[in-house]
């Protein structure tokens, strides 16, 4: 059964999260006892401010606890209300017991640019949309025993998150002027406002804004001040096609997700390649290259931007990763995979798990290449470590 030559897009939606922050210790404290964490996974990226009681060394443990313990319960497959009610639960005990007590604001970003914040002890978040900023409305549920806000959003272009401690909301608390009981939120997201309308870019509102809190209170920072600025847009994916599956009745299902996956399309290993011309009725075409070790063949699909061999290609694609893009053989396939490969946000791994124990060629180790099933992780750590969000589909 053949597919037909599809490569469009299809419906699945990727909006890639960048985030902006800006944060300064308390004047006299060496380190900031507020803490931001990150983290990105195939469904969502989830960006955290916690503030830990006090200032210095011992706020910022706590801030990094309580931080550390909601991201690894995410990870653990709670969702962020389980994982928020559980946070606020502890802090409730550590009202009167010796816990390390954080406030914090976590905002989670799904794929499609849906977003939940949550907010504890913490200023609301202000969202920016349609050229103005604004404080957000939260709805306020008991979680753990503490009262935990709650606010939604859909990040488009143009939209963005704010998140802040209280060193920005309470900047001015206790001079003389205007502000005295505090900048507070609206005060606050009026600032932000005003910068959104002057054209001020997301990068750099959230250093402008710290910097106010500062001005606010008299040249210095009276507490820790944190400032985040959450923003979308499309997102950009290479999918990485490659080996046959363990079950050979599953290549049709392998090609036909490649195939309709968003993005641009690799293909490495001559195999891999058949099949896709197999399950396609796309013609693989034999191109320039040697086949040589250094300089892999290269195959020509319509509808494949880049197919090649595939375990030395893979190999080599680990190994110049790391290097600038002006060192690049511009004749090699390898190099072009790895410029498309930086230049995205996203690459999804199709990994087929064919493996045949009988061969094991030498030339392997005398050139101390690793076979497919262990490149493959090699280079997914590399690519984590670079900020890349990476998706492995295993057949």
């Amino acid at each position: 059964m053949h597919m037909a030559n599809n490569t469009a897009v299809g419906k699945e939606t990727y909006r890639h999260v960048e985030s902006a922050a800006a944060q300064r210790s308390k004047y006299g404290a060496a380190v900031c006892g507020d803490f931001i964490m990150e983290d990105k996974t195939p469904e969502a990226a989830t960006i955290a401010v916690f503030d830990g009681i006090g200032s210095g060394i011992k706020a910022n443990i706590a801030a990094h606890l309580n931080a550390s313990r909601l991201f690894s319960m995410l990870k653990n497959g709670f969702t962020l209300r389980e994982a928020g009610e559980k946070i606020a639960a502890s802090m409730h005990a550590a009202r009167s017991e010796n816990i390390p007590f954080a406030a914090f604001s976590v905002a989670r970003v799904l794929n499609d640019g849906h977003a939940t914040v949550l907010t504890y002890e913490m200023p609301a978040p202000v969202f920016v949309q349609q050229g103005s900023a604004l404080a957000a409305q939260q709805r306020y549920f008991i979680m753990g025993s503490e009262l935990v806000g709650e606010s939604h959003f859909k990040l488009d272009d143009g939209c963005a998150i704010m998140l802040f401690s209280d060193g920005v909301t309470q900047a001015g608390m206790g001079m003389k002027g205007k502000f005295a009981a505090g900048w507070g939120i609206k005060e606050a997201a009026a600032f932000a406002d005003s910068l959104v309308k002057e054209g001020v870019g997301p990068e750099k509102i959230a250093g402008l804004m710290v910097e106010e809190a500062k001005n606010l209170s008299g040249g210095e920072f009276c507490d820790d001040t944190t400032a985040v600025i959450l923003t979308t847009r499309p997102g950009r994916t290479v999918n990485i096609l490659t080996g046959p599956p363990a079950d050979r009745g599953k290549d049709f299902e392998m090609v036909r997700g490649f195939m309709e996956s968003p993005g641009i399309k690799i293909v490495c290993g001559s195999t891999t390649a058949d099949i896709v011309s197999q399950q396609t009725g796309i013609i693989l075409k034999t191109g320039r290259g040697s086949g040589s070790y250094l300089n892999p063949p290269r195959y020509y699909m319509q509808g494949i931007d880049i197919a090649t061999e595939g375990a030395f290609s893979l190999n080599q694609l680990y190994n110049i990763l790391d290097y600038d893009n002006k060192m690049y053989d511009r004749d090699s396939c390898v190099s072009e995979m790895a410029v498309l490969i930086k230049a995205v946000d996203r690459i999804i791994i199709w990994a087929g798990n064919s493996v045949n124990e009988n061969y094991q060629p030498i030339i392997f180790k005398q050139l101390g290449l690793f076979p497919r099933k262990k490149i493959i992780p090699f280079i997914e750590e590399k690519l984590r470590k670079m900020g890349k969000l990476v998706v492995r589909k295993d057949f």
